[in-house]
């Protein structure tokens, strides 16, 4: 898996580290507050690494060139908000825990936020660039694998009497035009979604984090271990970075090359 740079995941660490939240400061308070922005942000996050996660296993010059593009872009996000953390530091009296508005320290908060907006709105119209430039199917494969978790819950509910067969049937009907969009045949959908639709203690993440992979996987021909196989190693996955969820959920399923 490619060591890529952080990109958006590291800088809302950087952001957090800089007390984006704090009630005083209103214009960095607002950012953390605003749900659709957070919502927009974790899809981000998700597709990048997705789309990062195939490009590094794709040998053609096309998808390499793209991620080289890509890795200088993540490298000077990360160098444009290490200078604002950098600055935060060394505020007059030392960084503090709660910037109050009108100080240095909630001007540079501030133009943290304003960066991190403009970082996100740049990121969402360079993937959409990518999808219509031959890369379709890896949100094919991001939007198949969130479809699938809801069905996927459903039997973990306690005392589910769910069927995952019956499952099996509605989810190839509903999701049919997300299944063409991943370059997926029905039978590797079917035995797919058969694992993703059984009884799992595993995350809703790193549910996910299998789906979409083992969906690029297929694209590459490329076999990933079971799910069930992968279990007690898949269990050990932290969710909370999806770049070092991946690394963790393609050792854990030891991929072979046809």
């Amino acid at each position: 898996m490619n060591k890529q740079l952080p990109g958006l995941a590291g800088l809302l660490a950087l952001s957090a580290s800089m007390a984006l939240g704090a009630a005083e400061c209103p214009a960095a308070r607002a950012i953390s507050d605003d749900r659709e922005f957070n919502v927009r942000l974790e899809g981000v996050q998700r597709q990048e690494w997705l789309l990062d996660e195939y490009l590094a296993a794709d040998t053609s010059k096309k998808s390499q060139d793209l991620l080289a593009v890509r890795n200088a872009r993540a490298q000077a996000s990360e160098q444009e908000f290490d200078k604002l953390a950098k600055e935060y530091d060394e505020v007059p009296g030392g960084p503090p825990d709660h910037p109050l508005e009108g100080t240095p320290a909630c001007d540079i908060a501030t133009r943290q936020a304003n960066t991190l907006r403009r970082q996100l709105d740049d990121s969402e119209a360079q993937l959409k660039k990518y999808y219509g430039d031959g890369y379709l199917f890896v949100l094919g494969c991001d939007l198949l694998a969130v479809n699938l978790l809801p069905l996927g819950n459903s039997v973990n509910e306690p005392d589910s009497k769910v069927d995952p067969k019956t499952l099996l049937f509605m989810a190839e009907s509903a999701l049919d035009p997300l299944i063409k969009s991943a370059k997926l045949k029905l039978e590797d959908f079917k035995k797919l979604a058969g694992e993703i639709l059984q009884p799992s203690q595993l995350p809703a993440r790193t549910r996910y984090s299998y789906t979409a992979l083992r969906c690029l996987r297929i694209n590459q021909g490329v076999e990933m271990s079971p799910l069930a196989a992968s279990n007690q190693a898949l269990t050990k996955c932290a969710t909370s970075d999806w770049v070092k969820l991946g690394k963790c959920v393609a050792d854990a399923t030891q991929p072979v090359k046809h």
